[in-house]
């Protein structure tokens, strides 16, 4: 399986046409993206589209005595939920922060000292599975939507919901 990222999806057909591909990091600079899943015969075997909040943390972070003195405008870090506050679990590069549904991000000036924390959250808006005929045709497709809903859908050789 393969895994790729792009800045949109056009079309009605199913599976959707991808548009251009990008860089997990460029996903993440963005309001909104698809992951889409390429099994090793070529087709899509899955897609999802996932929205991003970035919001400023105004609640206290733990563990930032912990941190490592040095300017950046974006360190990455893994955290918990704590009454009150957030506390940082681990530093992490941004690939890293790929299965992850939430991450925060910390610019720090020279002597480590914060200047700004966002928390970035990535809200699932819809996940699809594919599954095909052997003549490549779409034979299952089954959608989530961003409330859990699932529809599954079985098409004919010829691409119309069967019966």
């Amino acid at each position: 399986m393969k895994w790729s990222y792009h800045l949109g999806a056009s079309g009605y057909s199913i599976p959707p046409d991808l548009e251009a591909e990008v860089s997990y990091a460029e996903s993440q600079r963005k309001n909104a993206y698809y992951r889409a899943a390429v099994g090793d015969d070529g087709r899509l075997a899955g897609l999802a589209k996932y929205l991003l909040d970035r919001d400023p943390v105004t609640r206290p972070i733990v563990g930032l005595d912990k941190l490592s003195r040095a300017k950046s405008d974006a360190r990455y870090f893994s955290f918990e939920e704590r009454e009150g506050s957030i506390a940082i679990v681990a530093e992490l590069s941004l690939p890293e922060t790929e299965p992850l549904g939430a991450y925060l991000v910390l610019s720090t000036k020279e002597d480590g000292a914060v200047v700004s924390a966002k928390r970035v959250t990535k809200k699932p808006f819809f996940e699809h599975t594919y599954s095909y005929w052997d003549t490549g045709e779409v034979k299952v497709y089954t959608t989530r939507d961003r409330d859990g809903a699932v529809v599954t859908r079985n098409l004919d050789r010829d691409g119309n919901e069967a019966a």
